[in-house]
């Protein structure tokens, strides 16, 4: 069973903090049927009746139905994640597109953006001089402004950052939500008809997962008001590839990092 981070850390992970660990319930794995065969809709709150075809989720517990959607989610052939959050009054949002192990995107913090790409075993950064001094101090002045910085993927300049860009990974950091989990009333989040995975945990997370179609997570956010995830773009075509060599800077380690 996958061990992650619940919601709440993600503010953390950037911020190059240790989160907790809590365990993904359900079994990890679609639950008889679910992607295999169609369901018969729902009869009880439901509040229209779609034309796709129900997935069976629906009328799982709470912990098959995180399981499938953490199942879903880890296998999807593409996503492109946005998350806004608002830990310690310092807003920021993160965007990612997903193939496989390799993501693209970029994340805006203390009002700073930093574009970020992984490819292989690689990382690459771009930012202004000023993150980079905010984030390495003097030693900031070693990196060349205007470059691509490449450091592997175990640079501890990434510590948890790099979980959230591996999509594996990131599907066990934002669907490990903790405590006693229960299903809610069906809602339509970004235009699909969800059931609602409630946590009982500290921050009270809430996973959206689709009853119609595939069974993807379509958001997860907090009942504290901390941040929210959406999931977007599920299967779209997505290319991801390494910066133009000439454009990169390349490091064993980040200097003071």
């Amino acid at each position: 069973m996958p061990t992650s981070r619940p919601l709440l850390t993600l503010g953390a992970a950037l911020a190059l903090a240790t989160g907790c660990t809590s365990t993904i319930a359900g079994s990890g794995s679609p639950a008889a049927g679910v992607l295999t065969s169609p369901a018969a809709a729902p009869t009880s709150r439901a509040a229209s009746t779609p034309t796709a075809t129900y997935n069976g989720v629906a009328s799982m517990s709470g912990d098959d139905a995180l399981g499938t959607a953490y199942y879903a989610l880890r296998h999807a052939p593409s996503v492109r994640l946005t998350a806004r959050f608002n830990g310690d009054g310092n807003p920021w949002t993160l965007e990612l597109r997903y193939r496989g192990a390799d993501s693209d995107g970029r994340y805006v913090i203390d009002g700073m953006t930093v574009q970020i790409r992984k490819v292989g075993r690689s990382v690459y950064r771009k930012a202004s001089q000023e993150y980079w001094r905010s984030r390495l101090g003097p030693a900031a002045s070693q990196l060349p402004p205007g470059k691509w910085i490449k450091v592997p993927i175990t640079d501890k300049s990434l510590k948890e950052l790099v979980d959230l860009l591996q999509q594996g990974k990131m599907a066990e950091v934002y669907l490990g939500l903790p405590g006693t989990l229960s299903t809610g009333v069906f809602r339509t989040v970004n235009g699909v008809e969800t059931v609602p995975v409630i946590s009982d945990g500290p921050e009270k997370e809430t996973a959206y997962v689709a009853i119609v179609g595939e069974p993807y997570p379509v958001r997860v956010e907090t009942g504290t008001n901390v941040g929210s995830v959406d999931f977007l773009d599920y299967g779209r075509p997505v290319t991801i590839t390494a910066p133009p060599a000439a454009q990169v800077a390349e490091f064993e380690a980040l200097p003071n990092s």
